[in-house]
C-alpha cells in the first residue's frame, strides 16, 4: 500500500498562512483542513476546492508530479 504523502504538499502550499487563512480561503473548516494537513486523505470535492482556490494543479498535488500550479500547465 503506497503512503499518503499529499499532506506534505499541502503543506507546502500553505506555507506561510495560518490555519484560519489557509481554510478560509479553501472554504472548509480549520478541523477538517488540520486532519489533512496531519496525513488524513482528503475527500475528491476538498481536492477540488484546494485546487481551484490556489491554482494548484491536480495532478501535482495528488502524485507529485507535473507542475505545482495550473498557469504552469502546457496547453496542446
Amino acid at each position: 500500500m503506497r503512503k499518503n504523502t499529499i499532506y506534505k504538499r499541502l503543506v507546502e502550499v500553505q506555507a506561510g498562512m495560518s490555519l484560519r487563512s489557509f481554510s478560509e480561503r479553501i472554504v472548509v473548516g480549520q478541523s477538517t483542513l488540520h486532519n489533512y494537513l496531519r496525513g488524513r486523505i482528503p475527500k475528491a470535492d476538498f481536492i477540488d476546492k484546494a485546487c481551484s482556490a490556489m491554482n494548484i494543479n491536480e495532478r501535482w498535488l495528488l502524485s507529485g508530479k507535473g507542475p505545482k500550479y495550473r498557469n504552469d500547465l502546457i496547453e496542446e
